[in-house]
């Protein structure tokens, strides 16, 4: 096979070449601790890239708004739900960003949504990692406003914490290749671009 051009200043002849080439598909995620900068990321890069950004807290507050809030339990189950519409998007999507926050595969219990079948033949899977200390991303959670449906203003900040510190570890997905940006300070978007056009252009070889 002869090789691809390799990309141009905008990066779209090498997205043009990847998709058109050997896989049908591409899949970029968005990983990181909650409060770690994953949704502004994920913006930024759906924007620059010119693909749908799908978050799964949209699909959850969403249902929210439709079905209404309730206490925890409530909250859980329509979780799961969201899930389940969010990742049905997923499999349809010839392209996108995809944000949430994801069961690691080394990770405990039955938190997050789940990666079974994101990775599949035709399919390239990159990421974009969030590193942020867990300290700093749960001082950012408290923070942040979401839609009162999350009930964050329920949760307390030491079990979060601690939560956090336990997943902090963890680390990348481990489905593709990854890139592991410092979000303790504003993210570099050029250089995540860039990666990921590049990760594009040789994906599709």
């Amino acid at each position: 096979m002869a090789s691809l051009p390799r990309p141009d200043a905008s990066g779209e002849l090498a997205e043009r070449a990847a998709l058109a080439g050997m896989i049908e598909s591409a899949l970029l995620l968005i990983s990181g601790l909650p409060g770690s900068g994953k949704s502004t990321l994920a913006r930024g890069v759906a924007e620059g890239l010119g693909w749908p950004c799908l978050d799964k807290d949209d699909f959850l507050e969403a249902l929210f708004d439709a079905r209404g809030m309730g206490d925890m339990a409530w909250r859980r189950a329509l979780s799961r739900e969201a899930d389940s519409h969010f990742l049905e998007a997923l499999q349809a999507a010839p392209r996108a960003v995809a944000c949430s926050w994801w069961r690691h595969p080394q990770g405990e219990g039955d938190s997050g949504t789940s990666l079974a079948d994101l990775a599949r033949p035709g399919r390239l899977v990159l990421e974009l990692h969030c590193r942020c200390p867990a300290e700093l991303a749960a001082a950012r959670f408290a923070r942040r406003a979401r839609h009162p449906g999350h009930l964050d203003a329920q949760r307390d900040f030491t079990d979060l914490s601690l939560q956090l510190r336990r997943s902090e570890h963890l680390g990348p997905l481990g489905l593709g290749q990854c890139l592991i940006l410092d979000t303790s300070v504003p993210a570099d978007l050029t250089g995540a671009l860039a990666w990921t056009r590049d990760a594009l252009a040789v994906g599709a070889c």
